[in-house]
């Protein structure tokens, strides 16, 4: 896995929260299209397809409890 940034850390604790994009973006003070741009490099960092995958995979690593 490579390494994620403070801000994607952050990202997928709010995914974690069930947030839509554009919650996402408010909650983060950035657009929809950043949310979905981070997201998009996060998939890759750490080899998942979707949210979801995401939001298992922090819980199964511990990125989030």
């Amino acid at each position: 896995m490579k390494t994620l940034t403070r801000r994607e850390m952050e990202l997928i604790s709010l995914c974690a929260t069930g947030l839509n994009t554009k919650q996402l973006a408010d909650e983060m003070c950035v657009t929809p299209h950043s949310i979905e741009n981070m997201k998009s490099s996060i998939f890759s960092k750490v080899g998942v397809k979707s949210t979801n995958e995401l939001i298992l995979f922090a819980f199964r690593v511990g990125l989030v409890n």
